[in-house]
């Protein structure tokens, strides 16, 4: 029982209104190592399942003021996954029927052999830990792969996502790089009717051209060199749920065809075989290339195209909405301080700022990559201006944006590059109010205007 007690003892409650009987069992588990709590009628049941959180339930049938056929409906019909072994001196098989109907993990009759009851316990509790880990993996999954903001433009795909979800309809995702298109799609395939079935992702750019035939349809032995045995492919892999093609724009034409034709029969042919398969996919397929660029150049199939733009999601560069910023920062702050186990980090006010006067152009993955260095890498727990800019114009290189790209530049004018972008910034994100933009900056009006003529900063919007 080691393995199930890794957590804890195991919490058993044992419900009965025979004293002698579950006096005798209490003994058993108790001895074998599990804590057992007991309960003489159905009420007292249902109070305590209320109250404390429990492996599993041994349940009689026959109770006072409330019966255990009752309990049971009431237990599974808050706690499905809560495993509960019913027991009773009359057993009958139309009894063990009706009781697993309603949600019972198992039917033992009396007079119980501890060594069935022991087993029975072992198995359900194993089973529910399983199911309550799976489920707490689902969970962290989604809420890595959350689509944070408020900004009219998130907003705006969150409605398209809605809408486009419930349907069979292929989706396109546009966008720059790291703009967080998987993420997008990840949400159309969790409120999909596919959502329990897989995900599947492929990056086309990332597969040799000569690879990618294997890679989407999978082969049969003998195909190729190597081709030691058979082999599925990711259609066949993401059968019943979705596959995501992401930079789809670099998908050779040859590539192209044979998922056209994938698209329009509804059937896949394995690399080296000559039987087609049918398959059930749903397609999302993403790029960061304008496609109709790529039509025009013949890199692209316009029929392919037509048939992935069944519906168009457009995910807007972070420099596009940067009031999501915040947000942002606080929901990969929680991430990664949870996966690392290190002390949540707080950002202050001027290092939030400068996160969102900066133009991000890695978009949300470099906004994330520089948080989770500011939360492993860094053992302060105050991220403050500094931290923020230190983490923000790096690389592992050692050197990050414009003020250190020129290996001749001073310091001083480094210094004035980085003054001027940032009063550019901030006038920018206070829409050009001079009495705002100085107050913010901690200069007066005068010292902000002559810093303005130094750095020839004039208004965007004249």
């Amino acid at each position: 029982m080691n393995s199930i007690n890794q957590n804890g003892k195991i919490k058993v409650l044992i419900v009965d209104d025979d004293e002698r009987m579950i006096r005798a069992l209490q003994d058993i588990l108790e001895f074998k190592g599990f804590r057992v709590a007991l309960a003489k009628d159905g009420e007292e049941a249902l109070a305590k399942v209320k109250q404390k959180e429990f492996d599993a339930l041994i349940l009689d049938i026959l109770l006072p003021k409330k019966n255990g056929m009752e309990v049971l409906k009431e237990v599974v019909a808050d706690n499905p996954q809560l495993p509960v072994i019913v027991i009773s001196g009359h057993g009958t098989i139309r009894l063990a029927v009706e009781s697993t109907k309603l949600g019972a993990y198992d039917f033992l009759e009396k007079p119980l052999d501890a060594e069935r009851v022991l087993i029975t316990l072992k198995n359900a509790v194993e089973k529910y830990r399983l199911e309550r880990k799976v489920q707490s993996l689902i969970q962290d999954s989604l809420e890595r792969y959350k689509m944070v903001g408020k900004s009219h433009a998130i907003r705006k795909i969150f409605r398209t996502i809605e809408q486009a979800a419930p349907t069979h309809g292929r989706v396109l995702i546009q966008g720059e790089s790291g703009t967080g298109k998987e993420l997008v799609a990840r949400a159309i395939h969790h409120l999909s009717a596919r959502s329990d079935g897989p995900f599947v992702r492929l990056n086309c750019a990332s597969i040799p051209e000569e690879l990618i035939d294997s890679e989407l349809f999978g082969y049969k032995r003998g195909a190729f060199t190597g081709a030691a045995a058979d082999k599925d492919g990711l259609f066949k892999t993401a059968n019943r749920g979705t596959l995501f093609l992401d930079e789809i724009g670099d998908m050779s034409l040859r590539a192209q065809s044979k998922v056209l034709r994938a698209i329009e029969e509804g059937e896949i042919q394995k690399v080296g075989s000559v039987d087609s398969e049918q398959i059930d996919v749903r397609l999302i397929a993403a790029t960061n290339k304008k496609l109709e660029d790529l039509i025009a150049e013949g890199k692209f199939r316009e029929d392919l195209y037509y048939r992935l733009n069944v519906v168009t999601i457009e995910v807007p560069p972070l420099r596009e909405r940067k009031e999501d910023i915040p947000a942002l920062i606080a929901h990969y702050n929680k991430i990664f301080s949870e996966e690392n186990n290190v002390k949540l980090r707080t950002f202050t006010t001027d290092a939030i700022i400068l996160f969102m006067e900066y133009d991000w152009p890695g978009n949300i993955r470099e906004l994330k990559n520089v948080v989770e260095y500011l939360v492993v890498a860094n053992d302060k727990e105050f991220i403050d201006q500094q931290l923020a800019f230190k983490a923000v114009y790096r690389n592992e290189n050692g050197a990050k944006g414009n003020y250190f790209s020129n290996a001749s530049i001073t310091l001083k004018e480094a210094r004035e590059n980085f003054e001027r972008d940032f009063i550019m910034n901030r006038l920018t994100a206070l829409g050009w109010n001079i009495s705002k933009t100085a107050k913010a900056l901690g200069l007066d009006r005068t010292n902000l205007y002559k810093k303005m003529v130094r750095y020839k900063i004039k208004s965007l919007r004249h």
